[in-house]
């Protein structure tokens, strides 16, 4: 029941067809807070015309440029007015995740709160799949029948590896990602990009004055800063990305 499985689900509710979400949602911070300028195009394909049709004021703010530096210390911008649709936002992304369940619940589609489990196939039935729950939240059915299935889960790729689907990766990397509490007068709110020997940096002030930090590399980099955070942390300060140091408080 992510942004992807809701905006499937409100696209063909709206068609006329009858359609459920099934999904554990997870508590706590969520990857995923910088939406761009085009996007909205998308959400109005959705019935949202702005953000604020979606969500409360201090959950969204404005992205005021992009500010990069790459292979060096000079800080170049390019600010969202040179942009006809602007730059863009940052989100809290539970919420947002949150509100376009709710307008897919609007749009009639039904939420089963728990985990699929296995999917079985019969072309001889009416449906052709039938998917039970792993694991349940609240009292569900035994089973779901459908006759199609889609599959938003992500790297997981929870129904595609039933029929023997393997995903085909393109690239080794990952991202090592915090959030941390940010200074009080903190007024930046510009999304930073910053290159670094082995990959780059990440951060964007979100609107609940929460920082969200990011490192971008080889699986075995990231590996490694999870294992010891005091290495990410090194890494952030040495490129003075935010202006000022960060420690293991923050």
């Amino acid at each position: 029941a992510g942004h992807a499985y809701c905006a499937s689900a409100i696209v063909l509710a709206n068609a006329g067809l009858k359609v459920a979400l099934i999904d554990e949602v997870p508590e706590g911070f969520k990857v995923g807070e910088s939406l761009p300028s085009a996007a909205i195009r998308l959400l109005r394909r959705l019935g949202i015309n702005h953000l604020g049709d979606l969500l409360d004021k201090n959950q969204f703010s404005l992205c005021t440029a992009n500010a990069s530096a790459w292979g060096n210390n000079n800080w170049t911008y390019t600010d969202a007015l040179q942009n006809p649709e602007g730059g863009g936002w940052h989100l809290v992304r539970e919420s947002f995740d949150k509100s376009l369940r709710h307008k897919a619940l609007m749009a009639g589609v039904a939420f089963y709160d728990g985990k699929a489990g296995k999917i079985k196939t019969d072309s001889s039935k009416k449906c052709t799949y039938r998917t039970y729950f792993k694991s349940k939240k609240s009292p569900l059915p035994e089973f779901l029948e459908s006759d199609w299935l889609i599959d938003a889960t992500g790297r997981p790729s929870v129904v595609l590896k039933q029929f023997g689907i393997e995903r085909t990766y393109y690239h080794d990397q990952l991202a090592a990602v915090c959030w941390l509490n940010s200074k009080t007068d903190e007024k930046d709110h510009t999304t930073r990009i910053k290159s670094v020997q082995n990959g780059w940096l990440y951060s964007a002030l979100l609107p609940d004055q929460h920082r969200v930090l990011a490192f971008y590399g080889l699986s075995t980099d990231v590996a490694e800063m999870i294992r010891n955070p005091e290495n990410f942390i090194k890494t952030v300060n040495a490129t003075d990305i935010l202006g000022y140091p960060i420690n293991i408080e923050n």
